[in-house]
């Protein structure tokens, strides 16, 4: 569940509140994002440290603004690696969290996630990563996984990423160790389309880094 990954520390901002409360939350807090609610608790939106002070005066309350509300959110079912890529997609610093019912329950920041991807396989474990692109109904995972372990090697983790208008994936996949040069030749046997290939060892230690480095991967 996402609710984990929730920053208990960040409070949303209700409609009500001023725009100089909102600034001052953003600087204590180090974000440049914040939830709005209604005062019945209902997720307006999100607002940005940008359009506050783009606003003609900082003075009064955040709903007297009429400041251009972003309808950001992620389910509390949705898995961190989703989550990951919506901040990689939206340049948010922070994302509400709603439940089924939709209603907002709290908001995971950057920086709450940065800290907590550092325990992901992806990250975590020393390995390589090998991007393939194929038709969605060519995928499975077994074939792919007897490749990697008929090489002696293991799967970490998967992330599979749909192409918009188009019937092809790509699959991600995560192994245990650097040295994959057996297991893209066993793809290219089996002519599996390797698209790309990365080694988050050649990054070092640092996460920031690695996420960044990574997402843009993702993006092959």
């Amino acid at each position: 569940m996402l609710t984990k990954y929730i920053n208990n520390a960040l409070p949303p901002l209700i409609e009500t509140d001023t725009l100089v409360k909102a600034l001052g939350w953003m600087d204590e807090f180090k974000v440049v994002h914040l939830p709005v609610l209604s005062k019945s608790g209902d997720l307006l939106g999100v607002i940005s440290e940008e359009d506050i002070i783009d606003n003609d005066q900082v003075t009064g309350a955040v709903k007297q603004a009429h400041l251009h509300y972003q309808m950001l959110f992620v389910s509390s079912k949705a898995h961190v690696l989703d989550v990951i890529k919506m901040f990689a997609i939206t340049n948010s610093s922070v994302l509400p969290v709603i439940d089924e019912n939709e209603q907002y329950v709290g908001c995971v920041s950057y920086d709450s996630v940065m800290k907590e991807i550092g325990h992901i396989s992806f990250f975590k474990d020393v390995g390589g990563i090998i991007a393939i692109e194929m038709n969605q109904h060519d995928y499975t995972l077994t074939q792919i996984a007897n490749i990697v372990e008929g090489n002696g090697a293991k799967i970490l983790g998967t992330y599979i990423k749909t192409h918009e208008d188009s019937t092809k994936i790509t699959v991600t996949v995560k192994v245990n160790r650097n040295d994959i040069g057996d297991i893209l030749q066993t793809f290219d046997r089996y002519e599996y389309n390797v698209v790309g290939t990365f080694d988050a060892k050649e990054y070092g230690d640092d996460t920031k880094d690695k996420f960044d480095q990574f997402m843009n991967f993702l993006n092959v």
